[in-house]
């Protein structure tokens, strides 16, 4: 019996000193800061962008009419894909029809898009890439964003000083009779002009606006800029364009 107590007291013991120290499970602790981290800031500010750093900077509002974020606007030019992307539309609509040259006269050739921010017209130069825009031909008109787009001029219906409306020749993907219309026209609001693209003359079947201003007219707007050193891509809200606004 004392042997068999004895064993029992070794075995206890023996146990107990392989028993392990219950340790809590480890966290897992906040990454370190690294010096080399850039917080960057989206609050749309209006700024010149040399009072700016654009190493942390977004999106502004650039109030200098000057600078090279205007000048990029002003100096872009078709590349090799766009002008491809044109002839290719162009050939095929005259697959269809042959179209002379119209005279636009003085009308402007060049156009941006413009947009409204709080309650102000703006122009847009986005991270990459560049906003909307189209150019009158003799015989085209020629669209621009990430891929270009060309419509053919079959009749200047109206030409004004501040009123323009062609009969465009598309193709069938846009409309199954070939017809589109187009009418640029000045607004109340100095060198803001609408857009508008129609299947009908009376331009009943859209109710889409855009707003432009010929390339000319640029540096009237302060220019809202998207730029990062890291491609975070923040998207700006601009209003909705009404009717109202432009009446």
């Amino acid at each position: 019996m004392y042997h068999l107590f004895k064993l029992t007291v070794l075995i206890l013991l023996f146990s107990c000193s392989n028993i392990k120290e219950h340790k809590p499970p480890e966290q897992s602790q906040p990454k370190p800061y690294k010096e080399n981290h850039v917080d960057i800031d989206t609050i749309l500010e209006r700024n010149a962008p040399a009072l700016l750093d654009l190493t942390k900077h977004q999106l502004f509002i650039d109030t200098t009419r000057s600078s090279t974020f205007y000048k990029e606007i002003l100096d872009w030019k078709p590349n090799e894909f766009d002008d491809q992307a044109v002839q290719y539309y162009c050939n095929e609509i005259s697959k269809t029809i042959d179209l002379r040259k119209v005279d636009l006269k003085q009308f402007p050739r060049d156009w941006i898009l413009l947009h409204s921010i709080n309650n102000q017209f703006v122009a847009y130069n986005p991270i990459n890439g560049i906003d909307w825009r189209f150019r009158l031909t003799d015989n085209s008109v020629n669209e621009y964003s990430i891929e270009a787009d060309a419509d053919k001029i079959s009749k200047v219906i109206s030409l004004k000083p501040d009123e323009l409306v062609l009969e465009l020749r598309t193709i069938p993907k846009k409309s199954t009779a070939h017809v589109m219309y187009l009418r640029i026209k000045k607004t109340k609001i100095a060198y803001l002009y609408s857009l508008q693209k129609s299947y009908t003359l009376d331009f009943e079947t859209t109710n889409e606006i855009k707003l432009i201003t010929p390339l000319e007219n640029l540096t009237k707007f302060d220019l809202v800029v998207n730029h990062s050193p890291v491609l975070i891509n923040s998207r700006v809200r601009f209003d909705s364009i009404k009717r109202t606004m432009l009446e």
